[in-house]
């Protein structure tokens, strides 16, 4: 092989050097921003699971701190939506309370001894800016009310979480991955 051959062939591995370059760095580059998308909605998501567990349980203990009565309204719901806010201002550093939804659920039953439980009511309630539903209706959970010692099935109390967080990988790929969502479901005392 000739000096000049040697020379065209360095050069022309010199392009395929940068072209296999350019690939790899575009795949790495895509990891990286899926990474950071996955490790700011964990972040988002364990908060949410920490706050909608609290909010159940403010829900449900409501009634041996303030009346007697199961039945949650607007008043308690937009108070604790208040909560909810305040807390989330605390710990996310770039907190938009545009991008945040609240749902709380309540299923009564009737109180009779029947071993079929009737519905008294659901009540539900969809605060703040952003459009939260479930992703499971406390309708379908009727199973998860336990009967009492008096034979009627208790009432039930979820609520849901919702925020809209950066939709860093799906700009990539042209889907919408932005909602993280958080239930948390419990029984009256």
């Amino acid at each position: 092989m000739s000096l000049l051959d040697k020379k065209r062939s360095y050069h022309y591995q010199k392009g395929s050097f940068a072209i296999e370059f350019s690939l790899v760095a575009i795949f790495f580059a895509g990891l990286f921003v899926l990474t950071q998308d996955v490790i700011i909605k964990q972040s988002i998501k364990g908060k949410l699971d920490r706050l909608s567990y609290s909010v159940v349980n403010i829900v449900r203990e409501r009634t041996q701190l303030y009346d007697k009565s199961t039945v949650i309204d607007l008043n308690q719901a937009n108070d604790l939506l208040k909560i909810v806010k305040r807390s989330l201002n605390e710990t996310m550093s770039n907190f938009d309370e545009s991008k945040l939804g609240l749902a709380i659920e309540q299923q009564k039953f009737e109180e009779n001894l029947s071993p079929s439980p009737i519905r008294v009511n659901i009540e539900s309630f969809k605060l703040g800016l952003y459009d939260c539903s479930p992703a499971n209706s406390i309708s379908s959970r009727i199973n998860l009310a336990p009967v009492s010692l008096l034979g009627r099935k208790v009432t039930l109390y979820q609520v849901t979480l919702c925020y809209q967080s950066d939709n860093l990988y799906g700009d990539l790929i042209g889907e919408n991955h932005e909602l993280v969502r958080s239930s948390s479901i419990t029984v009256e005392r």
